[in-house]
């Protein structure tokens, strides 16, 4: 009966290590799937042999129960005492193997925390590499790509286009060689005749250049030649009684030589005549030739003239020509100057006055030189209106220039039908 008990608890015992062994093994599968994250759960067999071991444990209790039912009731309350002990001993291994398996299930969950959080680090890593190498994958294939692309449309463009513009080029080419050739053919004649127009205008302007600067030393040397022999005329009036042959009668009444009438200045050439009037009407020659003498005494102002020509037409000198007198302002120095009488106060000369003017005017212009049409007023000089009739009466002025060429002329004819 001992030995039963013995082997009911031995029995017992071994049911119980073999539950824990069972749980422990079922750990360390749980374990062992959570470490390798590839195990499956156990399979429907696995469960069975399991069950089967824990199920089979009350056959053999039973049984052994059912032949423990020979014995006395004291072996039958041993036995339930045994029992209640190894129920005991069950619950005990059970609360045991309870809290091993919550330590276990606890262990497991964070496993399996661990692992969902590593999976989804991983994933989380996974996916950012994903989008990130998509990325950089895309970004790379479409920078080669539209490289790659962009190369060959060009290539090909540029075949297509080089075909199409080595055409046009050529068309455009032959169009442009022709254009340029016309233009410069076009300039290569405008240039020619530019040329030949610059070298005729350069050939015409040197030309009047050239003529221009032969007529000013053309004049230059008149006026050079016209001063010398004017100053050699001059000397002449003063030496030489022959220089007054073929002038008019004139009456020579020097005047004394003092600073406000004759000052005795030579003159050493004479461009032209000056023609001045009195101003005083009714007067003669001889009255205004006292007038400027009686300057040297009275000093009213400085006055005087070459000649003098009265009413009646008779010509008083009173300066000879070879020295200045003070009649025509900036242009004593070089011309000879005539006062004339007039009856009236409009200034118009007599006809004998006028006569007489024409006859001196005519001889001095051939003795010196000079061209009638250049003789001046003494308005032309100064602005002062005399001879105030001819001033105001321009064209009487003319007719008396155009006079005294014509005399000019006759006298010129004259001596050299003499010569």
């Amino acid at each position: 009966m001992r030995n039963n008990k013995l082997f009911i608890i031995a029995t017992a015992l071994s049911i119980i290590f073999v539950v824990l062994l069972g749980i422990i093994v079922f750990s360390s599968v749980q374990v062992v799937e959570d470490a390798t994250y590839d195990m499956a759960a156990p399979s429907p067999s696995e469960a069975s042999v399991s069950t089967g071991l824990i199920s089979a444990d009350p056959s053999v209790l039973s049984g052994t129960t059912e032949a423990g039912d020979t014995g006395n009731s004291s072996a039958a309350d041993a036995e339930e005492k045994s029992d209640g002990s190894a129920k005991e001993a069950a619950k005990a291994d059970s609360d045991a193997s309870s809290e091993k398996d919550t330590k276990a299930d606890a262990d497991t969950s964070s496993k399996k925390d661990e692992r969902t959080a590593s999976d989804a680090s991983s994933k989380k890593d996974d996916k950012a590499d994903s989008d990130a190498s998509p990325k950089k994958d895309s970004k790379t294939d479409s920078d080669a790509s539209p490289k790659k692309d962009s190369k060959t449309d060009s290539d090909a463009s540029s075949g297509k286009d080089d075909k199409t513009d080595s055409k046009s080029s050529s068309g455009k080419k032959g169009k442009t060689d022709s254009d340029a050739s016309s233009g410069k053919d076009d300039k290569a004649d405008s240039k020619s005749s530019s040329g030949k127009k610059g070298k005729t205008d350069s050939d015409a302007s040197s030309g009047k250049d050239k003529e221009t600067a032969s007529s000013a030393a053309s004049v230059t040397d008149a006026l050079s030649d016209q001063a010398a022999y004017a100053a050699a005329q001059l000397l002449r009036s003063k030496n030489d009684p022959a220089f007054w042959a073929g002038c008019p009668a004139r009456n020579v009444q020097l005047l004394t030589i003092n600073p406000y009438s004759r000052c005795g200045d030579a003159l050493t050439t004479v461009t032209t005549l000056v023609i001045h009037y009195v101003g005083n009407a009714g007067t003669s020659a001889m009255d205004n030739r006292e007038y400027f003498e009686d300057l040297k005494d009275t000093h009213i102002t400085s006055a005087s003239s070459h000649f003098i020509i009265s009413m009646d037409g008779e010509i008083v000198q009173c300066i000879p020509l070879s020295e200045v007198a003070y009649a025509s302002n900036d242009r004593n120095n070089d011309t000879i100057a005539i006062e004339c009488c007039h009856p009236e106060a409009d200034g118009k000369f007599s006809d004998a006055t006028y006569a007489s003017l024409v006859e001196l005017s005519a001889f001095l212009c051939k003795s010196f030189h000079i061209n009638p049409q250049e003789l001046l007023r003494h308005y032309d000089v100064s602005g002062k209106l005399c001879p105030l009739y001819y001033v105001e009466h321009p064209d009487e002025w003319q007719e008396l220039k155009d006079r005294i060429e014509a005399r000019t002329d006759e006298l010129l004819a004259e001596e050299e039908a003499v010569d």
